[in-house]
């Protein structure tokens, strides 16, 4: 008895449908007077706590943070990031005009969490050991 074999082949691509992910970003201005307390590179200095820019609820934890700093800055400085009054992240050190990112964790827990910033000086241009001031801008990319 003679048969036949007939081989059934399926090809096919599954399509699986993505929603985009929606990004929101915060943007503020920053402006700080760091004089008056005793000479530190740090601002706000360290015996102050850090000053807060943002509260976010996040669905993921990662956050992007982008410093811009003032065309008019005459030294270096750096941005640093936390996260409910905890240490999250640091810039590199940036001059005039520089721009720097850093990626911080952020719980994604449905509850609210407060960033603060603290600026880091350094000792260059007009900075002979104190930072007198800082400006520039910070924006935050999260999903909501």
């Amino acid at each position: 008895m003679l048969g036949t074999l007939i081989a059934i082949s399926a090809v096919g691509s599954a399509t699986a449908k993505t929603t985009p992910v929606r990004h929101k970003t915060i943007t503020t201005t920053m402006l700080a007077i760091c004089t008056g307390q005793a000479p530190s590179q740090l601002c706000p200095r360290i015996t102050s706590p850090p000053t807060p820019f943002a509260s976010i609820t996040v669905e993921r934890p990662s956050v992007k943070v982008t410093y811009v700093t003032s065309k008019q800055h005459c030294s270096q400085v750096r941005l640093i990031v936390y996260v409910d009054g905890k240490r999250a992240g640091r810039t590199g050190a940036l001059g005039p005009g520089g721009r720097g990112s850093v990626t911080i964790k952020v719980p994604a827990d449905g509850h609210a969490h407060a960033l603060a910033y603290r600026a880091e000086g350094f000792v260059g241009g007009c900075n002979a050991g104190q930072l007198i001031s800082v400006g520039g801008q910070i924006a935050v990319r999260y999903v909501p």
